[in-house]
């Protein structure tokens, strides 16, 4: 049952943010002139730093649990985009979807997220 809470909860997310294809993200993060890649990757680096603060700043409650995903450890912009930049190389096919979905399979399958379940129960109250 988590699984399926953890991809409807990852559908969820995915479609908060969909602005770009994944194509049109990575042209932007791979830009070729220097100039240009100055223009863009404050661009570049903004959609991924909010997609990682979007992905991460939702709960779902279910059965009396929180779940979130969180990322497994202090990750830099850098290395999230260069994931999604390995994750779109090894399958061109991604382009033409959502970037934000890319973000997050890619981000998934290099195991740099987790799904975390926590009790929703309420502490007694000590008075």
């Amino acid at each position: 049952m988590k699984v399926v809470l953890t991809l409807a909860f990852v559908f969820l997310v995915m479609t908060v943010a969909r602005a770009k294809t994944a194509k049109e993200l990575s042209d932007i993060c791979t830009s070729g002139s220097e100039k240009k890649q100055a223009d863009t990757s404050l661009l570049c680096f903004g959609y991924i730093e909010g997609a990682a603060e979007e992905i991460t700043s939702r709960a779902t409650v279910f059965e009396d649990e929180l779940f979130l995903l969180t990322f497994k450890e202090p990750y830099t912009i850098e290395q999230l985009r260069d994931s999604f930049l390995e994750f779109v190389k090894e399958h061109p096919a991604q382009e033409r979807n959502p970037a934000i979905d890319v973000l997050i399979h890619a981000w998934m399958m290099r195991h740099m997220l987790k799904s975390t379940f926590r009790s929703c129960e309420a502490a007694p109250d000590p008075g």
